[in-house]
């Protein structure tokens, strides 16, 4: 407990102090488990292995920085999605009062097993997050409407629904801020020193909440909070990035789950600052709304600082019922795969050059180029001879019909050059992508969805589960004709 405590003094100071602070300090607490090894000897005796066993859990019996944090808070478990006489019944919800308890209870849960206890610094208690740290991530709107519909339960009734699936009850808001202020102080821990890495068994879950809570399914399936409350690891992302600006430049979120995890991909997308529109249809007027929105986490460059990636299913609930699609969406309904068009080729075949530095380029690179560059003198000097020959004829009008059909085949010959020229551009184009993302001119490849369009380069959509359009744009600006704008 003094140790708990001293860390806990030492919050508030630079990441340097702390550090030393930490080490002076470092032999002592070497001793504190040698003693405790002797009290959970003597506690043993006096049948009370259980106290031993949860001070060794605060202290610990290695250097904490080498060690996973496990850190929870008690307020968690006061989430109610069911009543405790159907926790044990096929009514219970999968998400559940359950969930810590297999992990977390004192003697029979797996996280307190010999085997692991040694491995892990536990914190049990944690404080809640900041009101600051949610409102980066959600609307205010939807925060005080959680908070408010908890509120009204109070000595009113022990469940609402917020939809079919998601329940609340009073005490629901307060494990959803400690859940998240969990997240939070995991990553304090880690970026300290305190311990190698953290895992936060919490409750209410939070990848499927927005900033508005539910992400509507644009492509089928229904519409639902999926348990979640507040979005806890993009609240801890963003947390990071601000608290720890100094250290902390990029994030990326890995997301693996059965479920996509749309609220949290919507929390990316808010990143970028863009236009929301919404067709209005009443007895006296239809049209459109529109309303912009964004949620940066520090910055404008946000978007290229953090990435975010989702591993789940996707396709109908059932098998046979592919037709139906996307009615009959798994839930949530969104996610479809989609292959992000990195800056470099990240792999390199046998025989292929390696990922050359920018602005060096490669013998092929330099013999197209050369040969683009024959083209265009080519082009200007025909065009400089059609303009002396238009000279010539005002000038003496001397021509023959034979002249004259000769000027006729060099505008041909001259036109077919410029689209050969094209067609090398677009050829170059094709092989980069399918280097890329591994499609092949007829939108073949073993997974995700491209729709390729050789004939209309304003035709190429990407489906999105990972947001990264930079890369994309840069190669499209090398399909493109220049000038043209690429949206």
């Amino acid at each position: 407990r003094a140790v708990s405590l001293w860390r806990a003094l030492l919050d508030p100071l630079p990441a340097r102090a702390r550090k030393a602070l930490l080490d002076v300090t470092d032999g002592w607490t070497r001793q504190v488990p040698d003693l405790l090894l002797r009290a959970r000897a003597i506690l043993t005796d006096l049948d009370g292995d259980t106290v031993g066993l949860q001070l060794m859990e605060e202290v610990g019996t290695e250097e904490d920085s080498g060690r996973t944090g496990i850190l929870s808070s008690p307020e968690c478990s006061r989430h109610l999605t069911c009543s405790p006489a159907d926790l044990l019944t096929a009514s219970a919800p999968p998400e559940n009062t359950r969930r810590l308890e297999v992990l977390l209870h004192p003697e029979r849960g797996v996280l307190r097993s010999q085997e692991l206890l040694p491995r892990l610094w536990m914190q049990p208690s944690t404080q809640p997050a900041a009101l600051a740290d949610v409102l980066r991530v959600h609307e205010w709107s939807y925060v005080r409407r959680v908070q408010a519909r908890c509120e009204q339960l109070q000595g009113a009734g022990p469940l609402a629904f917020l939809d079919g699936d998601t329940a609340v009850c009073e005490h629901s808001f307060d494990a959803a801020l400690h859940a998240a202020g969990a997240v939070c102080e995991a990553v304090d821990r880690v970026l300290d020193g305190s311990v190698r890495n953290a895992f936060c068994p919490v409750r209410p879950p939070g990848h499927h909440a927005g900033p508005r809570g539910v992400v509507r399914a644009s492509e089928g399936g229904p519409d639902s909070h999926g348990f979640c409350l507040l979005n806890n690891i993009s609240i801890a992302a963003a947390y990071a990035m601000n608290r720890h600006r100094d250290r902390v430049k990029k994030v990326a979120i890995v997301d693996f789950d059965v479920h996509h995890g749309n609220g949290t991909e919507e929390t990316v997308r808010w990143l970028r600052p863009s236009l929301e529109t919404a067709p209005v249809v009443s007895d006296l007027c239809f049209g459109q709304l529109s309303a912009p929105f964004y949620k940066p986490w520090l910055g404008r460059d946000d978007p290229d600082n953090v990435m975010f990636v989702s591993v789940h299913g996707y396709g109908p609930r059932e098998r046979g019922l592919e037709h139906l699609m996307p009615l009959a969406a798994f839930y949530p309904g969104t996610g479809k795969t989609q292959l992000p068009v990195p800056d470099t080729v990240p792999t390199q075949k046998e025989g292929e050059e390696g990922p050359r530095e920018e602005g060096v380029k490669g013998p092929e690179e330099d013999k197209e180029e050369k040969e683009e560059e024959e083209m265009e003198e080519e082009e200007e000097e025909e065009e400089k001879r059609r303009e002396d020959e238009e000279n010539v004829s005002s000038a003496a009008a001397t021509f023959d019909n034979d002249s004259s059909s000769t000027k006729h085949d060099d505008k041909v010959v001259a036109s077919k050059k410029v689209n050969n020229k094209k067609s090398t551009n677009t050829e170059r184009a094709l092989k980069q992508l399918q280097v890329y993302t591994g499609y092949d001119n007829n939108n073949n490849a073993s997974m995700g969805n491209i729709n390729f369009n050789v004939g209309e380069w304003s035709n190429i959509n990407f489906w999105s589960s990972i947001l990264s359009w930079n890369c994309i744009a840069k190669l499209l600006c090398e399909i493109v004709d220049e000038g043209h704008c690429v949206k």
